[in-house]
Formats: C-alpha cells, structure tokens, sequence
C-alpha cells in the first residue's frame, strides 16, 4: 500500500484527475441527472478493464458535483457544461452514498495481485479515497451549507460566478444563466436539508446563524438587479470581446428577470425558514457538541492529513509550533528594534507605520477604492450602477489563514485549533474536490 502520510487530498486529487485520464473508449452517456438510478451509475463499470473502470467510475461521480467539474476546470475534458449547481437533494446525496458504496466494492474486487505497479498504486489510491467518502457517510446532516471557508452562501455562489465560471463566449452567458436559474431550486433543498438536519439533531451554532442572518439580512435585495449576481453578470459582459451592446442589454435583462422569477423568492424562502429555526441554535461552538461529533471530527482530522493522530495530537503539536512561530517573530522584531515584550499586534502596527508595510485592512480599503473607480469608469455602459455588493467579491469573509496543502518533512503536519475546544470552521466536507479546511503549517521546530 502506499504510504498515506506521502498524500493529501490535494494530491489525491491530482493523481485521480491526471494518472487516470487516458484515451480508453468512453462508455455511453448517462441519463439526465434528474432520472438517473444507481443501474445507470453502474452500467458497463464491471466490464471495464482496472485502468478504464477508475477512469470511468471517478467521471461519473464527479459529474455528481457540478461546482467541482467547474472549480478543477474538467468540463471540457468530460464534455459537460458549467451549467448546473450542486444537489442537495434528499434522494440525490442517498444516491450518490450508494454509488460511492457500490463503487468501492467493485475496487476492492480487482486482483491486484495481476497489475503493473503503476496500476496497481492507482488502484489503492482510489480505493483509499473511497473509503475516505464512505467513512463520512454516517455524519451526511452535519456539514453547514449556508457557510464555508468563502463565506455565505452568497459568497460562495459569487466566487463560483466571478472567478471559477468560465466566460469567453455566448455559450457561456448561457451556462452562466443556466446555473442563475439554479440557484432557485439549490435554495429550496438546502431549506428541506436545513429541517432535515435539525430532525436528525444537529444544531445550528448561534455564532454561525447570526453570522448568516446577518449576511442575509444586508441581501434583502428588492430588485433582481440589484443582487450580487447580476452585478457580477454585467461586469463580465462588459469585458467580453465583441459582445454588441444590443446583446449586453439583452443578457442583463434575463438575468435581471431570473433574479426576480427565481433567486428573490427562494431567498425569502431561506429566510423563512431560519426565523423558524432560531430557537433549534446553540451557544456551543464545534463538531465535539453535535451528535458524534467527536467521532465525526477525528474522521476529518484523518481524511485531510492522513495521518493516525488523535485531534488532542494535533492541538498539542499546533501550540508548539504557534509557540515557536512567536518567538521568532519576537526575535526578529527585536533584530528590528522593537520591543520584543510588546504584544505582536503592537509589534506588526509600529512595523507598518515605520516601514509603510500594507496590512488586511489596508489591502481590503485600496480594493475597494479600485473597485469604486472601475464601477465610476464604466458606469455609462450600465443602466444603473453596480452594487456595492460586487466590491466584496474578491474578498474571503469569514475564514483564517488557510494553507491546507503544505507537507512537512517526514510527513509532520499540525492543525491550528481554537484554544479549548475543538476547530469551529463548519464547512461541506468529503466533497470532491473541497477537502476540510484545516489550518496545516509546515513546523520547523
């Protein structure tokens, strides 16, 4: 077997996404997704050869995951469209646990025993990613929707149109307005997964839902235009080559219409429904206070550092090297001339006022200053101005420092917890493609 502690999610993903992509023939299209069965998933799969069968199982489910196929750039390569959002649906994720199940006893079928190692490593790469996935079946209600390392759900459905949606064409503007009428019905089922949740008794943490009904609250927005999504839609039509203005107006306006169809009355919706969850919240923050929550949390922990460590492991390991951090930093400010018994903020402020370093908050009012003058410049192409919402589009809410992928020497890695209590990031984990967003550093003491 290889060795885990060599891999991270990141690289899995790399080694299913790159080792597997061959030129083998392609098993025939399946159904549309809203009538697929799991015979459909599994067609032909047992009749492949080990190389082909890996190829063909991973492209099928990661089809499963539309934002995915977009975030990692495999549309063209699967032949799919940028033009679906992700299901929350009931039936779907139970039919996606069931192929993933199906899935991992076909792997394990294969004698390995009569492959070339390069197969052979292939194969218990994908068997290891499966049980992975299928571990966490158990916990599918725990998971957060409305918030991740991007933010709201706003957030993260601006990011996905803003930077990851591909727009160099009409076809585009398409897919693009494809996956605004989506947003509707995406809505909708994480409302029933919402209830679903709390049926299972799962609690919202009070931090997380105030953060959320804060952030829904200042996108009560009363005129489809004026959402975020629409916002970014003029913008990216307004740097699209050879797009008549003719055009522009007319793809503005559907997207202004789907906005006030669709994505207006599925957020009054959600909003509904978290009134009526507000007494279902809870003061304790962290998966250690949800139902196995500390079973669910040692899974994670494994499946991002892949590593046989307990979460009190880590949390030791994570304050030695903070500990460590500190007092280099301290050192070198003392190299500096500061006061190395000043507390490191008052250490970084008189750093920054002495060598006009540019600090978070200073980046994020020249951003948007940027952002004020590019709306001013093009405020003649439009029919009213962007909203304010598009500034904070290239702006991370809600995460820390974030550096999940970096591998240490020996395979040493840590996970920076908050003091106390277990790491409160909520996010959707084993998710193709979005491992858990853990704080991992690289320690060099």
């Amino acid at each position: 077997m290889p060795d885990k502690r060599l891999m991270t999610p990141i690289l899995l993903l790399l080694v299913l996404t790159v080792g597997l992509l061959s030129s083998c023939e392609r098993t025939p299209d399946l159904p549309p997704a809203e009538s697929v069965t799991l015979d459909d998933l599994l067609d032909g799969l047992d009749a492949l050869s080990p190389e082909d069968f890996m190829e063909e199982a991973y492209r099928r489910l990661v089809l499963r995951a539309p934002q995915t196929v977009t975030e990692v750039g495999l549309a063209g390569f699967y032949d799919a469209r940028n033009a679906a959002l992700d299901s929350y649906d009931l039936q779907g994720l139970l039919l996606t646990q069931a192929f993933e199940v199906e899935l991992l006893a076909l792997a394990r079928d294969i004698d390995q025993a009569k492959l070339d190692e390069d197969v052979q490593f292939d194969l218990q790469t994908f068997i290891w990613y499966l049980e992975d996935r299928v571990a966490l079946h158990p916990y599918q209600w725990r998971p957060f929707p409305l918030w991740n390392e991007l933010g709201s759900l706003t957030d993260q459905l601006v990011y996905l149109l803003m930077v990851q949606q591909p727009f160099t064409d009409e076809s585009d503007i398409e897919d693009y307005l494809a996956r605004l009428e989506a947003i509707g019905p995406q809505v909708d089922q994480i409302v029933t997964y919402l209830y679903e949740q709390q049926a299972s008794g799962v609690q919202i943490p009070y931090e997380l839902y105030s953060e959320v009904m804060e952030e829904m609250g200042a996108h009560r927005w009363q005129v489809g235009r004026k959402t975020p999504f629409v916002s970014v839609l003029a913008v990216r039509l307004y740097n699209l080559d050879g797009l008549s203005q003719e055009d522009y107006q007319t793809y503005y306006g559907r997207g202004g219409e789907i906005a006030d169809r669709v994505i207006l009355p599925a957020f009054d919706r959600l909003m509904d429904a978290l009134y009526d969850l507000a007494e279902s919240t809870t003061d304790q923050v962290g998966l250690l206070h949800q139902p196995d929550g500390a079973l669910y949390y040692s899974l994670l922990l494994h499946q991002v550092t892949t590593l046989e460590r307990t979460p009190e492991e880590w949390f030791e390991l994570g304050e030695v090297a903070l500990a460590g951090l500190d007092a280099e930093v301290r050192l070198l400010a003392a190299d500096a001339g500061y006061d190395p018994d000043e507390p490191l903020q008052e250490i970084f402020r008189q750093a920054k006022v002495d060598q006009d370093y540019a600090l978070g908050l200073d980046i994020f009012v020249a951003l948007h200053n940027l952002l004020i003058d590019a709306e001013t410049a093009m405020s003649g192409a439009f029919e009213g101005e962007i909203e304010k919402d598009l500034v904070m589009v290239p702006v991370f809410q809600g995460g820390s420092l974030s550096l999940p992928h970096l591998m240490a020497p020996a395979g040493q890695h840590f996970t920076r917890a908050l003091p106390g209590r277990m790491h409160s990031l909520i996010c959707r984990p084993g998710f193709i493609g979005k491992p858990f967003p853990a704080v991992i550093i690289n320690p060099r003491w």
